[in-house]
C-alpha cells in the first residue's frame, strides 16, 4: 500500500493496578482507543475530515493546523454521536478561531480522542469489556486471525484502499477470507448474515480452499495456508482488495502462518506450521513463490523443530524479518509457549526463554499467541480447555503476568491490534458444541488516547458558507392524515454575521408539500448564530408511510450555501403477521417479508423478528391499500399469500 499515512502517534494509557506486575510495563501500552481510516475532503474554501473509532471516546478535539508552522487556526470539539464507534465526518468551513475566513494556504487536520478507563466487570471477574461476534456454527469453522497495524496502509488520497485497522477472519467452512472494521463487527451481523468490508474467496483452478492460517503483511497483503489443498497449493495471498490471488508450495493443514512483506531486494519469507514443523517459503518481487530453493519437490525450507509437537500457532514479535526469533505454541507438550532462533539453516530452541507463573499461566493448552505492537512487553497466549483463556506474559521472558476468562470455553487464535487490545477467535469446538465467536478484548486500563493527522488541503480567504449546526422536528412522528402537525426547528451559523444569512427553507416534497417551504426568523443567539422555525410541517394522505429526511437549505447573501436534514417519521395502518416453515422447527429468524400495494404499487419490506424459533413475527407500517404480502421462498413452502 501506498503511505499516505502522515502517522503521527500521540498515545497514552496509564494503569493504576498498585502491587500488581502489570502496572510496571501495560503503562507503556495504549490499549482501547483508535482512530482509523482518517482523510480530508477538500472543497475550497471548507474541508471535510473523515475518521473511524474503534470503541467509544469520551472526548475528542480536531485542530485545524497551518501546514507552514503547524500553528492551530481553528479548534472543532468532538461531542455526543461523534465519539460512538465507527465512521464519522466534520465540516470545516474555512474559518478562523475568532470568526471570519482563515488565510489562503494549505492546512492538516489534527485528530485526537480518549477512551474512559477499562475496568474488570465485579461480577465477572477476570473478564473485560469486549466485543462478540456471531461469526459460526457448530463446528467452530474460524481459525485464523489477522490484523493490519501499519498506520502506512492508511491510504488517504483513496480512502476506499485503505487496510489499516481491517480485521481479517479465516472462514475455513465457508471456504473463504472477510474484512472488517473493528468497530463494526457486531454491527456485521444481519438477519443471520455476515456483512463483510471485504471478502476474498479462497478458490482457484475451480477448487475451493478452506483456509487456515492468516496473517497481514507490513504493506497490506493478505497471506494465507489452506487445510484442504494439494501439496503444490497450500500457500496463498490476496493484494489487498482480494483482486489477485497466488498460491504455490506445500502448507496442507497448516495452524498458522507469519508473513514478513517485500524486503529491499525483492523478496518475502512467508512461514507456516505444520505439524512439528516450520516451513519456509520464499515470495518474488510480483508475489509469485520463488523456485529456486534447494531440491525440495514444493520448494520449502522446513525444519523440523525437536521437542515440538503439534505446534498450532506462532509469532515473530511486532517486527518480523528473516532472521526474527519464533514463539511458538505446543499444544500438548510442556513447556506450552517456546522461542527458537534461527540460525542461518535451522531453528534452534532458545533455553533461556522458559514461561513461568502459578497455575494460572498457559499449562499444556495453548494454541495461538502474538506480541504487542505498539511497545508493550507483553505476550497474549490463546488456550483451550481452562478457566481463565486469555494469558498474558512477559515476552522478554516469559514470565506469567496475569490472565483472563473472556470466553466460556477456550480462546483459539490471537492478535493485537495497533492500540494494543486483543483480537480473538474464541467460542467452542466440536468437543464442547458451542458457537465459535470472534472478540475484541481490551485490557483493563486508566484510560487512553491517539492522535492522527490528515495530508494537506487548500483553503482560500474570502465568504464562508452558513452551516447548519442542528435541526429537529417536534413531534419526530406525524400521521398521513393532512392533519397532525410538526414544528421544524434549525440553528444556522455564519461566521460573517448572523445578518449575512439571506434564507433558510425546507423541501417539503416528500410530505406533499412545497419544495421551498421557508422558515422564519425564531431568536438570534449571538452575533454570528440564529435560531428558525417553519410550523405547521403536514403530510399529506398521499405521503408514504416510513422513514423521511427532509432537506433543509440555508443560503447567505453571497450565494454560499449549507444542507442538513431533519428525521421525520409518517405513520400509516398496520400489516401484522407470523410466518412458518413447512418443517417444524426450522428457523424462520431472518425472513424476508415484502407487502405490495395492489393499488398505488407502494412496496414496503419488514424481517421477521425471531431470531430461532420456527414462527418469526413481523410488522409494517404501511399506507391504506390493497396488499398482498410475499414471503421468502428460503424460509417457507409457500411464496405468496395474499391479505
Amino acid at each position: 500500500m501506498a503511505g499516505n499515512g502522515r502517522g503521527l502517534w500521540v498515545r497514552g494509557a496509564r494503569f493504576a493496578w498498585a502491587g500488581l506486575v502489570l502496572l510496571l510495563w501495560l503503562s507503556r501500552s495504549d490499549a482501547a482507543i483508535g482512530i482509523y481510516n482518517w482523510y480530508p475532503v477538500a472543497n475550497d474554501p471548507s474541508a471535510e475530515i473523515h475518521y473511524r473509532l474503534n470503541t467509544d471516546a469520551s472526548s475528542g478535539q480536531i485542530l485545524i493546523r497551518n501546514s507552514s508552522d503547524g500553528s492551530i487556526v481553528r479548534t472543532l470539539d468532538l461531542t455526543g454521536a461523534l465519539l460512538v464507534k465507527g465512521p464519522h465526518h466534520v465540516r470545516w468551513i474555512g474559518d478562523a478561531q475568532g470568526g471570519g475566513s482563515a488565510p489562503t494556504g494549505d492546512y492538516y487536520a489534527e485528530i485526537s480522542v480518549s477512551a474512559p478507563p477499562v475496568r474488570e466487570d465485579p461480577q465477572n471477574p477476570f473478564k473485560n469489556r469486549h466485543d462478540f461476534a456471531y461469526v459460526g456454527g457448530t463446528l467452530a469453522p474460524f481459525y485464523g486471525v489477522a490484523v493490519d497495524t501499519n498506520p502506512a496502509n492508511n491510504n488517504q488520497t483513496d480512502p476506499a484502499l485503505s487496510t489499516y485497522g481491517l480485521i481479517y477472519a479465516a472462514d475455513a467452512a465457508g471456504k473463504r477470507i472477510l474484512a472488517f472494521y473493528p468497530d463494526a463487527w457486531t454491527d456485521s451481523i444481519e438477519n443471520g448474515q455476515i456483512n463483510a468490508f471485504r471478502e476474498f474467496p479462497s478458490r482457484t483452478q475451480g477448487n475451493a480452499s478452506s483456509p487456515w492460517g492468516l496473517s497481514a503483511a507490513e504493506d497490506g497483503r493478505i497471506y494465507s495456508t489452506a487445510r484442504s489443498y494439494t501439496a503444490s497449493q497450500g500457500f496463498h495471498n490476496y493484494s489487498p482488495d482480494g483482486a489477485i490471488h497466488l498460491f504455490g508450495g506445500q502448507a496442507s493443514t497448516s495452524q498458522d502462518t507469519i508473513a514478513f512483506g517485500i524486503a529491499a531486494e525483492g523478496t518475502a519469507f512467508h512461514l507456516s506450521s505444520v505439524g512439528s514443523s516450520i516451513e519456509r517459503a520464499k515470495v518474488n518481487a510480483d508475489y509469485s513463490y520463488r523456485d529456486d530453493l534447494p531440491a525440495d519437490p514444493f520448494r520449502i525450507a522446513k525444519t523440523v523443530l525437536s521437542g515440538a509437537v503439534s505446534i498450532f500457532g506462532f509469532t515473530a514479535g511486532p517486527s518480523p524479518s528473516e532472521n526474527s526469533p519464533l514463539w511458538i505454541t505446543n499444544f500438548s507438550v510442556t513447556p506450552s509457549v517456546s522461542k527458537w532462533t534461527w540460525n542461518g539453516a535451522a531453528y534452534e530452541r532458545d533455553a533461556s526463554w522458559v514461561v513461568t507463573g502459578d497455575a494460572r499461566g498457559p499449562g499444556a493448552v495453548a494454541v495461538g499467541v502474538d506480541i504487542s505492537r505498539n511497545g508493550a512487553d507483553l505476550m497474549a497466549v490463546g488456550c483451550e480447555r481452562r478457566a481463565n483463556n486469555l494469558v498474558f506474559l512477559k515476552a522478554s521472558d516469559g514470565s506469567f503476568v496475569r490472565a483472563y476468562a473472556p470466553s466460556q470455553t477456550m480462546v483459539h487464535n490471537v492478535e493485537f491490534d495497533a492500540a494494543g487490545n486483543v483480537v480473538m477467535d474464541c467460542g467452542g469446538d466440536s468437543r464442547s458444541n458451542k458457537q465459535r465467536l470472534v472478540s475484541i478484548f481490551f485490557p483493563e486500563d486508566n484510560g487512553s488516547s491517539d492522535t492522527r493527522q490528515t495530508i494537506p488541503f487548500h483553503h482560500t480567504y474570502g465568504n464562508l458558507p452558513p452551516e447548519v449546526l442542528s435541526g429537529t422536528a417536534d413531534p419526530d412522528t406525524i400521521r398521513e392524515n393532512g392533519l397532525d402537525a410538526a414544528e421544524f426547528t434549525v440553528v444556522v451559523r455564519d461566521s460573517d454575521g448572523q445578518g449575512s444569512i439571506a434564507s433558510v427553507t425546507a423541501d417539503l416534497s416528500p410530505l406533499g408539500g412545497e419544495p421551498e417551504a421557508a422558515f422564519t426568523l425564531d431568536a438570534i443567539l449571538d452575533t454570528q448564530t440564529a435560531r428558525y422555525v417553519l410550523r405547521e410541517v403536514r403530510a399529506q394522505p398521499s405521503t408514504r408511510a416510513g422513514q423521511h429526511s427532509i432537506a433543509v437549505q440555508a443560503r447567505d447573501s453571497a450565494g454560499g450555501t449549507a444542507t442538513e436534514s431533519i428525521a421525520l417519521e409518517v405513520t400509516g395502518g398496520i400489516i401484522s403477521g407470523t410466518a412458518a416453515h413447512e418443517v417444524a422447527g426450522f428457523p424462520i429468524g431472518g425472513a424476508t417479508i415484502t407487502l405490495a400495494d395492489t393499488v398505488s404499487g407502494n412496496v414496503y419490506t419488514a424481517v421477521t423478528s425471531s431470531d430461532a424459533g420456527s414462527v418469526g413475527a413481523f410488522e409494517a407500517s404501511v399506507n391504506p391499500g390493497c396488499y398482498t404480502v410475499f414471503l421468502s421462498l428460503i424460509h417457507i413452502s409457500e411464496p405468496t399469500r395474499p391479505y
